[in-house]
C-alpha cells in the first residue's frame, strides 16, 4: 500500500517536473521565432515514461500554453497537435523505440505540423486570403522549427536514452514497460544476426532501389535544373554530389564499424528522403532564392547521405553470401534493375506537374525506410577494407599497376562526365553551321531521344557488363572502341561546319544514342576485366589492396577530376562548336597514347613471363 502511494507521489512529481521543464523552456526561448522545445519533452516522456506521466504532463503543457502571449488560433493548433503526438507516441511507443528513425521523421513533421493546421484553421475562420496572411506571418517559424528537429531529435534522443538507462536502477517505476523490454532486448538484438533468405532478398532489393534512386537523380535532376532555372551552368552543381560523396563514404564506414551497417542505413534513408523533398520543393518555388536555397541543400543532403547507402549495404549483402556460401550478384543486380525508375521523372515533368515527381520519390524513399526497418541484420563480419596492411610497401613500388589505374579510369573519367552532362549534349541544336544552347526541351522526340540516350548506355551496361570473356584483349578493345567512336562523332562536328544536312539535329541526336550504347558497352567492359587484369600484375597478398586503391585512388578520385575537367570546360566554353571538337580531339590523342601504352606493358608483362 505505501508502496503504490509512493509511486503515484513520484509520478505526480515527475508530471510537475516535465510540466516545469517545458514552461521554462517554452518562456527561455519565446523571444526567438520558432525555437519550441515543447514537443521535445512531450517526446521523451511519450517514449521513455509511463503513460499516466506522459498524458498528464502534455494536457498540463497544454493547458499553461493557453496562457502564453500569441493568437488564440495558433495556441489551439499548437496544442493539438501537442495532444495529437503525445497519444501516438503512447500507442506506438515499442515499435518507435525499436525504429528511432521513424521518429526522426516524425517529430520535424509533427512540428511542421502546428503551422499547416493554422493555416487550414485561419482560412476556415477568416476566409482565404486573410487566413493565407496570417499563416504567412507565422511561416518563417514553420522552416525554424522543422531544420530544429531534424538536427536535434536525433542527437539529444540517444542522449536522453543512454542517461535514463543508467539511472535505470532508482528511478525504474517511472519508465513504461516498453522501454524495460526495449532495455533488456538492446544487448542481444546487437549480437542477432539472420540466416533467412528472406532477410538477404529484402537487403537485395533495398541495394536495387537505392541504385534506382542513384540513377534517376544524376539523370534528372541535371534536366531539371536547366529548364527550371533556363541557365545551362546550372548543371556544374551537380558535380556537388559525386565530390561529396568521395569524401564522405569513409566516415560512414567508420561509423558503421561503431554502430553497425543497419543503423547507419536508416540515417542515411532519412537523410535522402529530407534531400529529396528540399531538391525537388526547388522545382516548385517561384521565389529563386528560396529555390536556390533547396536545391543546394538537397544537393549537399544527397551528396552526404546517398555517401554510404550502397558501399555499406553491398558489404551487408556480401557478409551474407560469404557466410552462406553463395555467389556475389550486387554488381549484376545493380546493373540490369538500376535503371528501371529513370524515364518515369523525365516523362512526369513533360506530361504533368513537377509535383508528382517529388510524391513519386517520396513513395519509393517510403519504401525503402521501411525496408531497412522492418528488416533483419544480416551482417556477420565486416569485408571492407579486410587486407593485409603489409602489401602496401611492395604494392607502393610496382608502377605498372599505378599505370594500369591511371589508363583505365582515364576511360572510366570520360564515361562518368557522359552519365552527369549527357542531358547537356541534348540541350546543344545545330542552326546554320553552328551551334546553339537552349534551356528548354518542347518536343515530345526530343525527351524520347534523351531517355533512350540514357537507357542505351545503361542497357549495354546490363548486357555486356553479364557476359563472360575469355579474350584477354578485351580491355584494350573496349579502349579502342571509345577513341574510335569519338572520332567518328568528331567527323561529324566538323563536317557540320561545311553541310547543312536536312534533319540536321535528328541525325545528331541519333548518333548520340548509338554512342552512348558504344561507351556502355566499353565501359561495361573495362570495368568487368578490371579485376582479371590487376590480378596479372599484382600478388595475391597485394590484390585486395590494389582493388581498394584503385576505387578510391582511380574510380573515385582520379576519374572525378577527368570528369570534372571535361564537364567544367565544355561549360565555360558554351558549348561551342570548335571548342567540342578540341576537346573530343585532346581526349582522342591522349587516350591513343595511353592506349599504346598500356599495349606495350602488356606486350613486355608476355616477354617476362
Amino acid at each position: 500500500m505505501n508502496r503504490n502511494i509512493s509511486n503515484k507521489i513520484l509520478d505526480l512529481t515527475s508530471s510537475a517536473m516535465m510540466i516545469s521543464l517545458a514552461m521554462c523552456l517554452k518562456l527561455i526561448f519565446s523571444p526567438l521565432p520558432g525555437v519550441d522545445l515543447t514537443l521535445l519533452i512531450i517526446l521523451l516522456t511519450g517514449l521513455f515514461l509511463k503513460s499516466n506521466i506522459s498524458i498528464l504532463s502534455t494536457i498540463g503543457i497544454s493547458l499553461l500554453s493557453l496562457l502564453m502571449p500569441v493568437d488564440i488560433i495558433l495556441s489551439i493548433c499548437t496544442i493539438t497537435i501537442y495532444l495529437l503526438f503525445n497519444i501516438s507516441l503512447v500507442i506506438f511507443k515499442y515499435f518507435l523505440l525499436r525504429n528511432k528513425i521513424v521518429i526522426y521523421v516524425m517529430a520535424p513533421i509533427s512540428a511542421l505540423m502546428i503551422t499547416s493546421l493554422y493555416l487550414l484553421v485561419s482560412i476556415f475562420t477568416y476566409g482565404r486570403t486573410e487566413g493565407y496572411s496570417l499563416y504567412l506571418t507565422h511561416l518563417h517559424e514553420a522552416y525554424i522549427i522543422f531544420f530544429m528537429y531534424c538536427l536535434i531529435t536525433p542527437f539529444l534522443l540517444k542522449q536522453f536514452e543512454n542517461l535514463l538507462i543508467k539511472i535505470e536502477g532508482r528511478y525504474s517505476s517511472i519508465y513504461n514497460k516498453s522501454f524495460k523490454k526495449y532495455i533488456e532486448e538492446s544487448e542481444s538484438n546487437i549480437l542477432k544476426i539472420s540466416d533467412k533468405k528472406i532477410n538477404y532478398n529484402i537487403q537485395l532489393a533495398s541495394m536495387i532501389i537505392s541504385m534506382m534512386i542513384l540513377i534517376s537523380y544524376f539523370s534528372f535532376v541535371p534536366y531539371k535544373m536547366v529548364t527550371k532555372f533556363e541557365d545551362i551552368n546550372y548543371l556544374a552543381a551537380i558535380i556537388i554530389v559525386p565530390i561529396l560523396m568521395l569524401f564522405v563514404t569513409p566516415t560512414w564506414i567508420k561509423l558503421a564499424k561503431k554502430i553497425g551497417n543497419l543503423k547507419v542505413l536508416k540515417i542515411n534513408s532519412i537523410g535522402l528522403l529530407f534531400a529529396l523533398i528540399c531538391t525537388f520543393s526547388s522545382f516548385e518555388t517561384n521565389n529563386l532564392s528560396l529555390a536556390n536555397g533547396l536545391l543546394f541543400t538537397g544537393l549537399i543532403l544527397f551528396g552526404i547521405f546517398v555517401a554510404g547507402l550502397l558501399p555499406i549495404n553491398i558489404e551487408i549483402i556480401k557478409s551474407y553470401e560469404r557466410r552462406n556460401s553463395l555467389k556475389n550478384k550486387t554488381a549484376k543486380y545493380n546493373s540490369i534493375y538500376g535503371f528501371l525508375l529513370l524515364p518515369i521523372p523525365f516523362l512526369m515533368d513533360y506530361y504533368s506537374k513537377s509535383l508528382y515527381i517529388l510524391f513519386l520519390f517520396l513513395i519509393v524513399m517510403i519504401i525503402l525506410i521501411c525496408l531497412f526497418i522492418f528488416n533483419q541484420n544480416i551482417m556477420s563480419d565486416g569485408n571492407v577494407l579486410n587486407i593485409n596492411k603489409d602489401s602496401f610497401k611492395t604494392l607502393k613500388t610496382n608502377k605498372k599497376f599505378f599505370i594500369e589505374i591511371f589508363i583505365q579510369n582515364y576511360f572510366i573519367g570520360f564515361f562518368k562526365f557522359l552519365d552527369w552532362s549527357l542531358v547537356l549534349f541534348f540541350f546543344l541544336k545545330f542552326e546554320n553551321n553552328k551551334i546553339i544552347i537552349t534551356t528548354q526541351i518542347n518536343e515530345t522526340s526530343l525527351i524520347l531521344f534523351l531517355i533512350f540516350g540514357f537507357i542505351s548506355k545503361y542497357f549495354a551496361q546490363a548486357i555486356f557488363g553479364n557476359i563472360k570473356f575469355k579474350n584477354n584483349n578485351v580491355n584494350r578493345i573496349a579502349m579502342f572502341l571509345t577513341l574510335i567512336s569519338v572520332t567518328a562523332f568528331i567527323s561529324f562536328l566538323i563536317s557540320s561546319y561545311y553541310i547543312n544536312y536536312s534533319n540536321m539535329n535528328n541525325i545528331y541526336y541519333s548518333i548520340l544514342l548509338i554512342l552512348m550504347f558504344i561507351f556502355g558497352t566499353a565501359y561495361a567492359l573495362i570495368e568487368k576485366t578490371k579485376a582479371k587484369r590487376f590480378k596479372s600484375i599484382v600478388s595475391d597478398d597485394e590484390f585486395s589492396l590494389a582493388m581498394i586503391i584503385d576505387h578510391v585512388m582511380g574510380n573515385a578520385f582520379f576519374s572525378l577530376i577527368i570528369a570534372s575537367i571535361f564537364f567544367i570546360i565544355i561549360l565555360l566554353t558554351q558549348a561551342s562548336l570548335l571548342a567540342m571538337i578540341i576537346l573530343m580531339s585532346s581526349f582522342v590523342i591522349i587516350g591513343s597514347i595511353l592506349l599504346v601504352t598500356n599495349s606495350l606493358l602488356k606486350n613486355k608483362q608476355k616477354e617476362n613471363i
